[in-house]
């Protein structure tokens, strides 16, 4: 299992943050995820040979954001 902390920068509401974690969640190899509205982390665990951090990425990108690794 790996561990992977994105940034999204400006997310626009907890709605959006919580409806994110469930699309994250949902996706397969992801084991767990958390999305925190008022600091715009993404902590996600995930099995690295189901999926990579791009397609991490990816789900974050369908809601129209740009996840960064570093702030």
């Amino acid at each position: 299992m790996e561990k992977l902390t994105l940034y999204i920068k400006d997310l626009a509401c907890p709605d959006c943050a919580g409806k994110i974690g469930e699309a994250l969640s949902r996706h397969p190899g992801v084991i767990s995820a958390q999305v925190a509205y008022a600091t715009g982390r993404v902590k996600v665990e995930y099995d690295p040979s189901a999926l990579t951090p791009a397609d991490i990425k990816l789900v974050i990108n369908s809601f129209g954001y740009n996840p960064q690794e570093k702030r």
